[in-house]
């Protein structure tokens, strides 16, 4: 609940402070200290003991790395600056359907008919908002 918290003072915060940082730059800077300080704690709770490198553990790394924070949190950051922060918040209910979609696709995991109405529901959600921004914006 706490990085929540955090991530969404954060948004709020970088939306409406300006820096004279480019917005790739700051992502990157951000990353590489988080990126730091999660190998630090991870090396002072032990969990080096249960690293077991494999193939796919590698080659998923690798996806998360170039996807999920070179493209994803440098898209997220340079969102940040040039949209209504009530678009960009939708992301957080997106990923997760994302991530069901290539989990069924790729991997054969199992979509329920309880899965597909809550990701029904979520898009329909996303899509209020997106449509109460295009409104909003109009009067403008």
């Amino acid at each position: 609940m706490g990085a929540v918290i955090a991530w969404s003072l954060g948004s709020i915060y970088s939306k409406y402070k300006k820096i004279s940082v480019q917005p790739m730059m700051g992502a990157s800077i951000q990353m590489l200290i988080a990126g730091a300080l999660q190998t630090l704690l991870g090396l002072i709770l032990g969990e080096h003991n249960n690293l077991h490198l494999t193939q796919n553990g590698v080659l998923s790394f690798a996806y998360l790395v170039v996807f999920g924070s070179i493209f994803g949190y440098a898209s997220y950051i340079y969102a940040i600056q040039h949209l209504p922060l009530s678009l960009i918040s939708t992301y957080a209910y997106i990923n997760p359907i994302i991530a069901l979609i290539l989990g069924w696709y790729i991997l054969n995991e199992d979509l329920s008919i309880n899965i597909l109405f809550a990701a029904t529901l979520i898009f329909s959600g996303v899509m209020m908002v997106q449509k109460g921004n295009y409104i909003s914006s109009s009067k403008k």
